[in-house]
């Protein structure tokens, strides 16, 4: 079997830096400043001194650590922080665990649809309630757990990952950050608009025009392809809103969690841009309302040690400026509709976190655990191959590992008793040959294979033992499972 070693990129660290500068940013203004404010009495004032930036006598513009200190998950390769964007009524309209992965030097997101059914032991509802559920569960008496440490101890069990940390940020704190920045610049992928976007507390209005109360605002919401000068109310109308009559592609989660994604680009955008020069951290003024709006809207478990050290890994350590976006969408094949409402629900029908562990079940786990390696084999979605076996169960494994890998499941044509391939006996023993003449295809399988499960080998070369028709035989890789004994 080829085996390949793990490579890193390359470090290219021109034109990072002013990412860097907005990750680092936002670590300090969000979760350790919000961590400072909730574990101290004190003003938080901000004098500059010969070192930089300091808070209550703390050297924040060194980011100041005799040597940085671990954080949890670090010895394992990778920190998972929870983090939970609420409305104003305390749905967590957003559930997304981070990642960061320290070999590789990669920030990743996995996020979660709000419409997904979950039942964890209380009741079976939508997910982006269990957050208030276990609020009032708490303020009753009925259970001690925070509402942030249920959500990170239940997701933290049911995907099969340990959740180091959670942070959580509400609407009106995103709504200022957005302000205070002067409004984001934001590329409309597809036009859309939403006639039934709630107002504030969704509150009945009365329109004058025309002549009756709504729960909804007017005039609709519309958003027009390509570039756009958003202010914090088109932002964050842009990132949540669920419904969409002349465009029905905008109208489910999956797309929403994408204009969620691009909100949180076109804020690091403008952070970068904001301190690049270094003129934003001399307005004390606008430094002061970023440290209050993060005081009053952020909560993290991060402790203050924890978040300096987690922005100086960022600093010292720059990642790819690439933030790799995964969600859990119908095309895993873990999660499907609910025939009769608009919840999402394990494939099989059972609700996420019901005792009876099925397939998709598994399948979720396996996301979660290779966020990575999905998100990256995202390119391989155009390869297309073509199985030839011969009847064994291993034919069936080969299809398997590639679905798992990332791979389109939909471009893997199978033919799991091809009539020139003598047939799988009992105890017979298989070997998978791959054929791959394309190079860059050949390293990505190479690549990927760590995990088959099953013996195989690859060949540089187009297969032509046997005369492979239509489709078989335009594939760009050609996998024979033959009998060796």
């Amino acid at each position: 079997m080829n085996n390949s070693s793990k490579s890193l990129q390359p470090k290219n660290r021109s034109g990072k830096i002013f990412f860097i500068i907005g990750l680092i940013v936002i670590i300090i203004f969000g979760f350790y400043i919000s961590s400072f404010a909730q574990r101290s009495n004190f003003d938080i004032t901000m004098p500059f001194g010969e070192s930089g930036l300091t808070i209550g006598g703390l050297n924040i513009g060194g980011l100041v650590q005799e040597k940085r200190l671990a954080l949890k998950g670090e010895g394992e390769d990778r920190t998972n922080i929870l983090i939970l964007g609420q409305d104003y009524v305390g749905i967590t309209d957003t559930i997304i665990i981070l990642s960061y992965y320290y070999q590789e030097k990669k920030i990743t997101t996995f996020s979660l649809p709000r419409d997904l059914r979950v039942n964890d032991g209380f009741g079976t509802y939508k997910i982006n309630a269990m957050y208030e559920l276990a609020s009032q569960r708490l303020a009753a008496g009925i259970d001690d757990a925070k509402p942030e440490v249920f959500m990170t101890s239940f997701l933290s069990r049911q995907l099969g990952i340990p959740i180091h940390y959670w942070a959580t940020i509400n609407i009106e704190g995103s709504s200022q950050i957005i302000d205070e920045l002067g409004g984001l610049d934001i590329t409309v992928d597809n036009s859309f608009s939403d006639c039934e976007y709630p107002t504030d507390n969704y509150q009945e209005v009365f329109y004058p025009e025309l002549r009756q109360r709504l729960p909804y605002i007017r005039p609709c919401p519309k958003f027009v392809a390509g570039p756009s000068k958003m202010d914090s109310r088109t932002a964050l109308i842009f990132a949540r809103s669920r419904k969409s009559f002349d465009n029905p592609a905008e109208a489910i989660d999956f797309a929403r969690s994408k204009r969620q994604a691009k909100v949180i680009e076109g804020t690091i955008n403008k952070l970068k841009s904001e301190f690049s020069s270094g003129k934003a951290l001399l307005d004390l003024p606008k430094v002061s309302r970023f440290f209050q709006i993060a005081g009053d809207n952020f909560k993290t478990s991060l402790d203050i040690n924890e978040a300096v050290s987690f922005a100086r890994l960022l600093k010292d350590e720059p990642p790819d400026p690439k933030i790799q976006a995964f969600s859990l969408d119908f095309e895993s094949g873990a999660v499907c509709q609910d025939r009769t409402s608009s919840d999402i629900v394990l494939c099989g029908g059972s609700a996420f976190g019901s005792n009876n562990f099925s397939a998709a079940q598994s399948r979720v786990q396996d996301i979660a655990r290779n966020v990575l390696e999905q998100a990256t084999n995202r390119q391989n979605n155009n390869v297309t191959f073509a199985i030839v076996g011969n009847g064994s169960d291993q034919t069936e494994k080969v299809q398997q590992a590639l679905t798992k890998a990332g791979f389109d499941a939909n471009k893997v044509l199978l033919d799991n008793k091809y009539n020139s391939i003598t047939q799988a006996k009992v105890n017979s023993t298989e070997k998978a040959t791959f054929f791959i003449p394309d190079k860059v295809i050949r390293e990505r399988i190479i690549k990927t294979s760590k995990n088959f499960d099953f013996e195989f080998t690859i060949q540089d070369s187009v297969q032509s033992k046997y005369n492979l028709a239509g489709n078989y035989g335009k594939a760009q890789v050609i996998i024979l499972v033959e009998t060796v004994t």
